[in-house]
């Protein structure tokens, strides 16, 4: 590989020919020259952006108060629930404590004769 060096590199492959690597460097020349409007063009769109990014940066939030608003709801949303589950926790630890009737197992009892009738 051949290496043009400037501000940047540009590399050529290198053939056996050295006709072929006059082309190929030429090509790479032109192509060079060719790029510099496109880059140009890409500089100036970039420079806007930046500028219009400032002026963006420098207005405040317009959706500052409604902002404000949704997490003021979202505090209390959480502190309500917060709130139920401290109920909750409390009421299945009562529960585990105190055994209810309808909590106790049951025994099935069969009465009956060996008719299959129950009395």
């Amino acid at each position: 590989y051949l290496i043009l060096s400037g501000k940047t590199d540009y590399t050529v492959e290198t053939s056996t020919s050295p006709v072929g690597i006059i082309v190929r460097v030429e090509n790479v020349f032109h192509g060079i020259h060719e790029k510099v409007g496109f880059l140009e063009q890409k500089l100036e769109e970039y420079h806007r952006s930046m500028e219009q990014a400032k002026a963006d940066f420098a207005k405040p939030f317009e959706y500052e108060e409604e902002l404000k608003e949704k997490m003021a709801r979202q505090y209390e949303i959480n502190a309500r629930l917060d709130l139920d589950r401290e109920k909750i926790e409390e009421r299945t630890t009562e529960e585990n404590l105190k055994p209810e009737r309808d909590s106790m197992p049951k025994v099935a009892e069969y009465v009956g004769d060996y008719t299959g009738k129950v009395r």
